[in-house]
């Protein structure tokens, strides 16, 4: 993992800023009117992450919050905005004034672990492969050297070489996220937008998977974007929190100041939609208005 330079200030050091950053898409009807109607998915977003701390972003299925996330590193193309990345050099770029070509070599520093882990490991090809496609698309490596690296990579996130050659559906929904966090670690990132990463599993392979991203981050100095719905397993891992509707974000702060005093109806609604870990106390979630 690449890390800091040590002439560099971490805590002033912002990897990532992001200036009303705004993405459209037209509306479900606008192809029946003829019209061209669109709503703002992302509206005027703007915010910074400071290299190796994690940022939750929390909100409702709906908010946005996916698709800020694939804005970021362009798996979608923003309409507006600016997006400023600062490598542990300080030396900074304009991501968005880049052509596709120029951003290639970008691609490997901003990666992105999917929600599904089912769905985003190619059921086809052995974990090598899968884990190793990055490098394998450089034609600069032996397989014999990719099959080390990768190797090397499955110890890190809890795994073992001799999986090296099995295939998805020999693992479980908890290994199969573990290798989704391998691929995207092979390449040596320095910023990950996690997507729901968590949401599939259940409470203790959650539990492992935050843990095993923590440990990672300590190691590396790695940035995070942490995307959930679930604003306890949010600040469980983050040091600050935005927090997201319809597009926009409404509120922002430490887990501890929005715990404690949120200032917007709608954070206290998502705090509120928390189940109790007590049956006895549980009661049912609430809706959250719109």
């Amino acid at each position: 993992m690449q890390q800091l330079d040590p002439s560099v200030n971490p805590v002033s050091l912002n990897l990532l800023e992001i200036r009303n950053l705004s993405k459209f898409f037209p509306q479900a009807d606008a192809w029946w009117e003829g019209s061209k109607k669109h709503f703002a998915a992302v509206d005027h977003v703007s915010f910074s992450i400071q290299a190796g701390q994690t940022l939750g972003l929390v909100g409702e299925s709906g908010s946005g919050k996916s698709t800020l996330g694939r804005a970021i590193i362009r798996l979608i193309e923003p309409d507006n905005g600016n997006i400023r990345f600062t490598d542990a050099k300080g030396i900074s770029t304009e991501l968005t004034e880049l052509s596709l070509t120029d951003f290639r070599p970008f691609r490997q520093r901003l990666q992105i672990i999917f929600q599904d882990p089912y769905h985003s490991l190619n059921p086809y090809r052995p974990v090598w492969q899968i884990i190793g496609e990055g490098l394998i698309l450089r034609k600069t490596y032996k397989t014999s050297e990719i099959r080390e690296k990768v190797s090397q990579i499955l110890q890190k996130v809890g795994l073992s070489k001799d999986h090296l050659d099995r295939m998805p559906d020999e693992f479980s929904g908890g290994q199969r996220q573990r290798l989704a966090i391998a691929r995207t670690l092979i390449l040596d990132p320095e910023f990950i937008v996690c997507d729901e990463i968590t949401s599939a599993l259940d409470v203790s392979t959650q539990a492992q998977i935050l843990t095993l991203l923590q440990e990672i981050q300590a190691s590396s100095g790695i940035t995070l974007l942490f995307i959930s719905h679930d604003l306890h397993v949010v600040s469980s891992i983050s040091d600050n929190i935005i927090v997201m509707k319809k597009g926009k974000i409404i509120e922002r702060g430490t887990p501890e100041k929005l715990f404690k005093d949120p200032s917007n109806k709608y954070t206290k609604k998502l705090i509120q939609s928390i189940p109790n870990p007590d049956p006895a106390k549980r009661s049912f979630r609430k809706s959250i208005s719109r």
